[in-house]
């Protein structure tokens, strides 16, 4: 059995008890013996200064935990673990920076925020003025300038009109019906009519059935009989049986303002 071994480095043959362990050695052992390793190795990091200040750093992390304290990394100061957040994945389990610095850089973070909210605020109300005397608006969805027809009105916000364009709006709304949660509030909503107004329900059945045979136009093959706009829905001015038929074609514009005259909630049909 080999119990001794020459150094590859100072040519000195030394036991085997100072050569260090190699698997990838035949005989398990390192060619170079401790002393010529620990030689090479501190010349080495003399050379880097960077790898000797963060080992004196890692040497005082160590330290100052085995007091029950940290250094934060953003201010420099040492303070006991309760000063540093909670970090699952970290070695000690805490944060880097401490507690103060942290709520500080977010209340610095944030007052910059709002203030670039403003201002962007504050540019967006000028185009939209700017735009309006040119009787154009731009759409907050896909940021097309368009004619202020192209976007629905409403009775608060600026110049008193959606944000959104109608193709964004009715966009929008046909994905929201897509919803299953959508789709039961809407079945339900029809049953629930349905019960209360069995009437409407017959007449509204009674047309889409003849529409259906070829009996009648659908109301889009019409205009508008109010405003000559292409209609696109049937007002029955009477539900009895014999009026089924007696429909009007109507835009639905016109014919929500026929059952809501004064802005109420009736049904339509």
């Amino acid at each position: 059995m080999i119990t001794r071994k020459r150094c590859f480095k100072c040519k000195i043959e030394k036991p085997l008890e100072d050569f260090t362990l190699h698997g990838p050695s035949k005989d398990g052992r390192h060619p170079r013996c401790r002393i010529c390793r620990n030689t090479g190795d501190r010349a080495k990091y003399a050379k880097k200064p960077r790898v000797i200040e963060c080992s004196k750093k890692r040497k005082e992390r160590k330290q100052l935990l085995s007091q029950g304290m940290k250094l934060c990394s953003q201010c420099g100061k040492k303070k006991l673990f309760h000063a540093f957040g909670n970090k699952k994945n970290s070695k000690c389990g805490k944060r880097s920076t401490c507690k103060d610095c942290r709520r500080k850089d977010y209340e610095d973070n944030r007052s910059d925020d709002r203030m670039m909210r403003l201002a962007k605020e504050e540019i967006r109300v000028e185009e939209i003025k700017q735009l309006h005397l040119k009787s154009l608006r731009r759409c907050l969805k896909c940021k097309t300038v368009q004619p202020l027809v192209e976007f629905y009105k409403q009775p608060i916000g600026l110049l008193n009109l959606f944000a959104r364009c109608k193709t964004c709006v009715q966009k929008s709304s046909r994905l929201s019906m897509q919803r299953p949660e959508a789709k039961l509030r809407a079945i339900k909503k029809a049953q629930h009519d349905r019960k209360l107004h069995p009437e409407k329900h017959a007449a509204r059945n009674a047309i889409g059935h003849a529409i259906t045979r070829g009996d009648m136009e659908p109301a889009k093959s019409f205009t508008c009989s109010n405003c000559e706009r292409q209609a696109n829905q049937y007002h029955h001015w009477s539900y009895e049986e014999e009026h089924w038929f007696d429909v009007t074609p109507l835009c639905g514009r016109c014919h929500y303002a026929v059952h809501h005259p004064t802005g109420g909630n009736d049904n339509e049909d």
